[in-house]
């Protein structure tokens, strides 16, 4: 139930990719507003909602918690499909992005306390498959549903606000199933892991921690920018209508992202020892590379082909800077400092790369400007994470927790 509803959670964060050149043709909006929408106005109130909830948790009924939080970011997720204004717009992604950073500490304590340590790993990753298959959903399903709908008007709106609604009113349900799916009664206080812990786990370790918490970042901000242009990518350079756009960019997340993540998993969880910091800055390097491909990409089929790559080394590479910082931390802080972690990530990579990309496509122009600004992004941030590596990764891998030891998950 935990990961169902992780999975809505990032199908509606990624809604607005899925109709991006829709909000440019319809509401006149520029890259930048559309990126504004994806990026900062989402994170406009996460870090702070995360670590207030990764706080409060040791206190409050964490499944009761939870419901509400799906409720929040639904009232978000229907204002910003309803809106008329721009303004409003913001507003309710950023009630989204609040709501949906509230749920992931919720649901990473009830993974704790309904399961025995022989199976928390696996509802952990069960959890995290969630979210890695909530954007091709999006992409997919919300392609097809344009496709039904066509342009013209359904149930009084335009066809990609009724299909952002039609998406996110079965949150409700959701809610009501996390009430009822776990027994009562209130979580224990999990004392000496708040914030002011967290902090101080930190500050004791700063070279390591905060180093990776940028790499961690670096490597957020080529994941979501990728995933927030690519459809409007293939429909602007390539021809594809919109639907189509986000059909095949959903089968190539659904097939790709994964393949990325389990591949790192299995380097980490090989009998060979591997250098998991370089394994982080090549498939980073490689990803970047592949963008300047989708830049230069000439036809359909080069792009869908460069697609595939980035999105397998981006799956790789976040999904190892999760298992190397995890690696650093003590059990008992690792819900709370992988809290600073999940703000730091997701406010730098998700806040601030898809709204670059859409700035840089403004002032490149319409031809293949959009492409070429996701290659300039991903290619900085690239580079950036590069030279921490050089810098830090011996410090990266010498602090590495045993196989198999528990850790924090669900990253954006």
């Amino acid at each position: 139930m935990l990961a169902l509803t992780h999975l809505a959670g990032a199908l509606d964060r990624a809604l607005p990719s899925v109709v991006a050149s829709l909000l440019r043709q319809d509401m006149g909006l520029s890259d930048q507003a559309i990126g504004a929408l994806q990026g900062p106005a989402f994170v406009a109130l996460y870090a702070v909602s995360l670590l207030g909830a990764g706080h409060w948790l040791r206190v409050l009924d964490a499944r009761r918690f939870a419901a509400c939080a799906v409720v929040v970011w639904t009232a978000g997720g229907l204002l910003f499909a309803l809106s008329e204004t721009y303004a409003g717009m913001v507003c309710g992604r950023a009630l989204l992005g609040a709501g949906q950073a509230a749920f992931v500490p919720a649901a990473l304590l009830l993974i704790g306390q309904e399961t025995r340590d022989a199976r928390r790993a696996r509802g952990l990753s069960l959890f995290t498959a969630g979210s890695a298959a909530g954007r091709s959903v999006a992409l997919l399903l919300g392609g097809a549903i344009l496709s039904l709908l066509g342009p013209q008007l359904a149930m009084g709106l335009e066809s990609w606000r009724a299909m952002c609604v039609v998406m996110i009113a079965p949150n409700l349900i959701l809610s009501l199933l996390l009430l009822r799916g776990f027994p009562s009664g209130q979580v224990a206080p999990r004392r000496g892991t708040g914030l002011p812990e967290a902090i101080r786990a930190v500050l004791a370790a700063p070279r390591r921690l905060v180093s990776l918490a940028f790499a961690g970042a670096g490597t957020v901000m080529v994941v979501q920018t990728a995933g927030a242009w690519a459809p409007s990518i293939l429909h602007r350079d390539h021809g594809l209508g919109v639907p189509e756009s986000a059909l095949v960019f959903g089968g190539v997340v659904l097939l790709f992202a994964p393949t990325g993540h389990l591949l790192s998993g299995w380097l980490a969880g090989g009998r060979r020892p591997v250098n998991l910091g370089w394994v982080l800055v090549i498939a980073l390097l490689i990803a970047a590379g592949f963008a300047v491909a989708l830049a230069l990409a000439g036809g359909l089929v080069a792009a869908v082909i460069a697609l595939i790559g980035l999105t397998l080394t981006g799956g790789m590479a976040a999904a190892m800077s999760m298992i190397l910082f995890q690696g650093q931390i003590d059990t008992p802080y690792r819900g709370s400092v992988g809290a600073l972690f999940l703000a730091t990530t997701s406010t730098i990579g998700l806040g601030v790369g898809p709204w670059i990309t859409g700035a840089l496509s403004d002032r490149l122009g319409p031809e293949h400007g959009l492409s070429l600004a996701l290659a300039i992004v991903v290619g900085i941030a690239a580079a950036s994470v590069s030279v921490l590596g050089v810098m830090f990764g011996p410090d990266w891998s010498s602090a590495l927790a045993p196989r198999g030891a528990p850790g924090v998950a669900g990253a954006p």
